[in-house]
């Protein structure tokens, strides 16, 4: 009888010590999990001297941007169409779009490939800087000063001046798609 106490003993405290185990790793993951959701990753690119990011969850591809083909006929906003691995993407110009006056009129160098699964469209970026971790606690909301195009497409303002853009509004909004006749 006593061995019958002894094992259930042992039992009862391996059984305790694996809950133990498994209590401490959900607990683990509920705090990274927290973690991530006051973070946000985002790629960061150069707009006529002004640092703009877009949500990586929207991002499929950076290319850069060797050849454009103007499109006649569409509005001043859409650089052209480029050919991606055997599909026609159009290129919007932000530059345009937005209304930003550009000193140096850089040349874009790189074109920022987005996609929610049903649209898809790519945006000319002068410059890429990377992939950077942001804050969400960080995000200011955009100046009531803004007009346009842009002021609908602000999601926010970082504290070092990055001018944090909403993909999703700009994959969904059907004035970006052109869908004229000649």
């Amino acid at each position: 009888m006593a061995e019958n106490t002894e094992n259930t003993l042992k039992t009862t405290q391996s059984a305790a010590e694996i809950l133990h185990r498994r209590a401490m790793l959900l607990a683990q993951r509920a705090e990274e999990s927290a973690a991530e959701e006051t973070f946000f990753d985002a790629v960061l690119f150069q707009l006529a001297g002004e640092t703009y990011a877009l949500a990586l969850e929207f991002l499929q591809d950076v290319l850069p941007l060797h050849e454009i083909t103007p499109v006649p006929c569409t509005p001043a906003f859409v650089a052209g169409i480029i050919n991606v691995r055997g599909q026609i993407v159009s290129v919007l110009n932000l530059k345009v779009l937005f209304n930003l006056a550009d000193a140096d009129d850089a040349r874009p160098r790189n074109v920022l490939l987005l996609s929610n699964g049903e649209m898809r469209f790519g945006v000319a970026a002068d410059y890429v800087f990377g992939v950077q971790r942001l804050p969400k606690s960080d995000l200011q909301p955009p100046p009531p000063t803004l007009e346009g195009f842009k002021g609908e497409y602000v999601a926010g303002v970082t504290s070092k001046m990055t001018i944090v853009l909403d993909a999703g509004k700009m994959l969904a909004d059907t004035r970006l798609i052109v869908q004229e006749t000649v």
